[in-house]
């Protein structure tokens, strides 16, 4: 086929963007990424509690099956050095044993230990942690029977993000769950 007339040609000006263009465009992704900032190290705390708080709740859920498989006392305690201790500082970790002879204290000897957590500041986040039961109680153990004494709420508290919290209710009946984030808030305040 023989074609008549003129070809068109491809335009061959060059396309792309200006100097002027592209600082526009990186002021603006500069200045929504430094709203998104704060938002984004709450998440990070919030994540960080929420994990920690899945830990703590997988642990009792594993003391109380024990007790209950194996028709003994299971304390969960926090750590001081290799056994429990008369702080009440959760923040560090915990112990979880098999307490035969019923004294509340670890001896390696005796007793079997189930887990040993340690929480000495693994992310930045953590560092910032805070970790209670019950107005300071040093300690809950669960029966034979699955109960749990005491009861109460370990309470996860953000020290930088209070609005970043998490808690876990530990049920006299020795059933854990994992509170709302508005009650986590309250517990913190």
């Amino acid at each position: 086929m023989v074609y008549k007339g003129t070809v068109k040609c491809a335009n061959l000006r060059q396309t792309g963007i200006s100097l002027l263009e592209l600082l526009i465009t990186l002021l603006i992704s500069i200045v929504i990424g430094g709203a998104a900032f704060p938002n984004f190290s709450l998440f990070v705390s919030a994540n960080s509690l929420e994990n920690r708080a899945q830990e703590l709740f997988i642990e009792l859920q594993h003391g109380r099956y024990h007790a209950i498989s194996h028709s003994v006392n299971v304390m969960l305690c926090p750590i001081k050095g290799d056994s429990c201790g008369d702080a009440v500082d959760w923040t560090r970790g915990w112990i979880l044993f098999v307490d035969k002879d019923k004294n509340k204290k670890f001896d390696p000897e005796t007793e079997e230990l189930l887990s040993k957590r340690s929480w000495i500041a693994k992310t930045n986040s953590d560092s910032n942690m805070s970790l209670s039961f019950r107005k300071n109680q040093a300690y809950t153990y669960f029966k034979p029977d699955g109960t749990a004494w005491p009861n109460g709420t370990f309470r996860l508290c953000s020290k930088t993000q209070p609005s970043a919290s998490n808690a876990v209710v530990l049920s006299m009946s020795g059933r854990a769950r994992i509170a709302s984030s508005s009650e986590a808030i309250h517990r913190c305040g």
